[in-house]
């Protein structure tokens, strides 16, 4: 009641002897009205919210997704540490939501730059500084994605459902590769360039099966393949209960992709605040996985198996009204053994001990 202002009053009422009945019949009303008040707010904090995506046509995001990873590893008696960070910048833009509120949303790659270090070898990449990214033989494959896109098909409950035009889009970028790669003729030859350029169509049997080669190529990549598409989608679009829920509720969703597991890793998602404009949710994560196949990672002679254990931990800030994702910041911290299978060179295999510290922050382009 004193935090209300009316305790010091109420004190005077009751010393006063000559206080009249109107006076306290006031004291009355406002203890009334601030319990009132202070019942109220309490209510709020109670209050069941349903979480959904509700986006509108026309309605435009870009947001910076930054991933710093910090990986140390030992391998035939030699450690190895790799400190990588990648820096992607992205566009959405709802180009429909249908009967069902499914969104169709564009994706557009606006900026891409990454810096890595191992064993004190450094790469550099800059869609904005093509002079530091020369000695990167990726290069030329990011700077075809700038500009590129496809498109995001998501649910109320924030499920991606669906990935279109990716094919396009990796088709746009070989044909960019290939410019790319007649301008580099070009410049070294010269006059004489055109004939290096049949030659190297040529080879493929022309420039169309030439363009083909380099659409498979890109595919095939770990960095542009669907899965690393997937991967970037995942840190923005934030699965949701698919019910009313509280403060302090929680729910079960799929928290974050890792290259070497063929599933997601669950999370624990806690709705912890709320404020006129954002709601905060924590993620929480622990994992335990043993002798998990790796994709991608087999031979002839047999699989490349997987044991983590570890935790993934963070929290998020959505849009109350919309339920798009304005701030994310989460770590994963593992640590565990890869196990790969003997090869003609290596019969025994080899058991690779690994540790990862993996940062992931995602926060509007100003």
């Amino acid at each position: 009641v004193e935090s209300c202002g009316i305790y010091s009053g109420g004190e005077k009422m009751f010393k006063s002897r000559d206080s009249n009945k109107s006076a306290t019949f006031t004291y009355l009303i406002s203890a009334a009205f601030c319990i009132a008040a202070m019942w109220c707010t309490n209510c709020s904090a109670g209050e069941s919210i349903d979480l959904k995506l509700r986006l509108k046509p026309k309605q435009k995001y870009s947001l910076r997704i930054i991933e710093e990873n910090k990986t140390s590893q030992k391998a035939m008696g030699q450690s190895i540490d790799i400190n990588q960070t990648k820096l992607t910048e992205l566009e959405f833009k709802v180009e429909e939501v249908d009967a069902n509120n499914i969104a169709s949303i564009k994706v557009t790659y606006l900026k891409l730059k990454e810096k890595g270090a191992s064993q004190g070898r450094q790469m550099e990449y800059d869609s904005t500084n093509p002079e530091i990214s020369a000695d990167n033989p990726l290069a030329p494959m990011y700077s075809a994605m700038i500009g590129q896109g496809f498109i995001m098909k998501v649910s109320p409950k924030g499920k991606i459902l669906e990935l279109t035009g990716v094919d396009e889009m990796y088709l746009k970028m070989a044909e960019k590769l290939a410019d790319s790669e007649d301008e580099d003729l070009r410049k070294k030859y010269g006059d004489k360039a055109q004939r290096a350029i049949d030659k190297s169509n040529q080879r493929f049997g022309s420039r169309a099966k030439r363009i083909e080669a380099l659409n498979e190529k890109i595919k095939k990549l770990p960095m542009f393949g669907q899965w690393r598409l997937m991967e970037l989608l995942n840190n923005v679009v934030v699965p949701f209960a698919g019910k009313p829920i509280g403060i302090g509720d929680s729910w079960q969703a799929g928290a974050m992709r890792m290259s070497m597991l063929p599933d997601e890793i669950e999370g624990t998602y806690t709705l912890k605040e709320k404020n006129q404009t954002f709601l905060t949710i924590d993620i929480n994560s622990k994992i335990d996985i043993n002798n998990v196949t790796v994709p991608g990672m087999g031979s002839p002679q047999g699989q490349t198996k997987v044991s983590l254990k570890g935790s993934y931990e963070g929290s998020l800030q959505i849009d109350q009204t919309s339920g798009w994702l304005n701030l994310k910041k989460t770590t994963l911290k593992i640590a565990g053994e890869l196990k790969m299978a003997g090869n003609k060179q290596m019969p025994q295999g080899m058991t690779i001990p690994i540790s990862t510290e993996f940062t992931i922050t995602v926060e509007p382009i100003e």
